[in-house]
């Protein structure tokens, strides 16, 4: 059995213990990977249900000759494949499926004329190569014997409203707040994007004292993007404050003066796929940083 991927597990601690009530004797400090291998064991296909993260990953089942391909419910993890006659290739990149000779260059004039037309193609399993898929959201692709099955695994619900007293919302909201940032908190460096707003700062609030408690407070930076001249932007400033208030260390990058397109000439950019994004490169001629 073999797993290969790229994996950021939410849950884990319960996973963890779901798996050890069915059986498993699992450590503490178990990989992602390894617990993905432990749940398919156990559940087989109904494993991927259970998993929550951000994730695209394939398993080799060695014993029953096939591939299992799959992507988290949200589609924060590309996964691109292909077929050409038995061989099938995939990756997490897109330029990589492309290195395949068998793999045709030829373009899929549908990705090409709905990005001419509005900028994105509609379509979320096309590229713009006529011989490169992309597996959607929540799916996962089953290949065996030659044949290729791709399937939903999961979809978003819609739950009942959660009814609770006036002020038990706000220490419902905090709790589940708390967990999510120590879910996704990985350990060593950590860089946060941070705004001047409520939602950034919230996260940053909870990542500095989950921090602290763990003794790694000076490997959390956080980072704002500032817009001046354009307007009046407040945002470096309100961001400034929350990570003096918290003791982390601050930078602001100002792409106000940025002009459109500027640095991509200079940059050589190759793209895997075309964008119409004028500050995908930010002109660095126009780029300063401050540090507190």
């Amino acid at each position: 059995m073999w797993l290969l991927g790229d994996v950021r597990l939410d849950g884990r601690e319960e996973l963890r213990l779901r798996l050890e009530q069915q059986g498993d004797s699992i450590h503490a400090e178990v990989t992602d990977e390894e617990l993905i291998l432990h749940a398919w064991r156990q559940w087989g296909e109904a494993s991927f249900e259970r998993l929550l993260g951000d994730f695209a990953f394939a398993i080799w089942d060695g014993k029953a000759k096939s591939l299992w391909c799959v992507r988290d419910l949200l589609g924060l993890r590309p996964f691109f494949y292909a077929q050409a006659g038995k061989r099938f290739f995939f990756s997490n990149m897109l330029e990589v499926v492309r290195f395949a000779p068998e793999v045709s260059a030829a373009l899929d004039p549908a990705f090409v004329g709905d990005f001419l037309l509005q900028g994105f193609c509609q379509d979320g399993e096309r590229t713009a190569f006529r011989d490169v898929r992309r597996l959607p959201q929540g799916h996962f692709l089953n290949f065996s014997d030659g044949d290729v099955r791709v399937r939903p695994y999961a979809a978003l619900t819609v739950e009942e409203p959660l009814q609770l007293n006036p002020g038990e919302y706000v220490e419902q909201f905090r709790g589940l707040l708390e967990q999510a940032v120590r879910d996704r908190l990985p350990p060593g460096p950590v860089a946060i994007f941070m705004s001047g707003g409520l939602d950034s700062t919230s996260v940053a609030a909870h990542a500095a004292r989950i921090a602290k408690e763990a003794g790694s407070i000076r490997e959390l930076r956080a980072y704002t993007a500032d817009l001046r001249p354009l307007f009046e932007d407040e945002e470096a400033a309100y961001a400034s404050r929350t990570a003096q208030h918290l003791g982390i260390p601050w930078e602001v990058h100002s792409l106000g003066a940025s002009r459109p397109y500027a640095s991509w000439d200079v940059e050589n950019l190759e793209l895997p796929e075309p964008s119409n994004d004028p500050f995908l490169v930010p002109d660095k001629r126009h780029r300063c940083s401050e540090r507190r």
